[in-house]
């Protein structure tokens, strides 16, 4: 059963992973700066297009040409984990999908660099949280199963500019790491990331395995 310890704004990014039938998506937590009884507002998930727009279209992100942004959506969070009653997602208003930096070939898509959000808290529930980013292009340096220091760092802060940038908006507050289990919501204190890419199977469950045959 999903209890939060308060109510939050949620911003959902998502979009076409790799030009296929699967997709990709990250869910941010936000302070609600005015309370649950205030639907979200156009204009309010409008204003989160360019700090988004400009972190995807980043270079050193190595995002690929077709893998593209076309969804972002604000809503009231409650505490059972639900949008209140009578209230729905606020859709943006983006056009033409936001394409990543170059068509060069990239990872399998179900490959992730995931980016953790830290706080205050050593360890226990909501002590951290974290966003699996999408499979990058194969250009973005990798030696021995690692990236190296310089990429990590270049990814960290490119995803500190664009969460500074939406804390500033006039629908979110500060950034939270809110436990589904109750724990209490703890505020954001800075981004981690390992140099090791992950993996997040369910982002290759849509792409025809287009087997072939050979009889014995």
């Amino acid at each position: 059963m999903v209890v939060y310890d308060e109510t939050h704004r949620l911003l959902t990014v998502r979009g076409v992973s790799q030009g296929s039938a699967d997709r990709w998506g990250i869910g941010l937590r936000f302070v609600n700066p005015y309370g649950i009884g205030v639907p979200t507002t156009q204009a309010e998930a409008d204003e989160c297009v360019a700090p988004i727009r400009a972190w995807f279209v980043a270079a050193n992100n190595y995002f690929p040409l077709n893998t593209t942004v076309d969804e972002i959506k604000l809503a009231n969070i409650g505490l059972d984990g639900k949008y209140p009653p009578g209230q729905d997602s606020s859709i943006a208003v983006i056009g033409a999908a936001i394409n990543g930096a170059t068509s060069s070939a990239a990872y399998p898509p179900q490959t992730s660099l995931v980016i953790s959000i830290t706080t205050a808290l050593p360890r226990g529930r909501g002590h951290i949280g974290r966003v699996y980013l999408p499979a990058q292009r194969s250009a973005m340096p990798l030696t021995n199963g690692m990236i190296d220091t310089a990429t990590a760092d270049a990814c960290l802060a490119l995803f500190r500019t664009m969460v500074l940038a939406l804390a500033a908006t006039s629908g979110l507050g500060g950034l939270g790491v809110y436990s589904p289990l109750g724990a209490p919501r703890q505020t954001a204190t800075g981004f981690r990331c390992g140099r090791v890419l992950d993996t997040q199977r369910r982002r290759r469950n849509d792409i025809d395995e287009g087997y072939r045959l050979l009889a014995l």
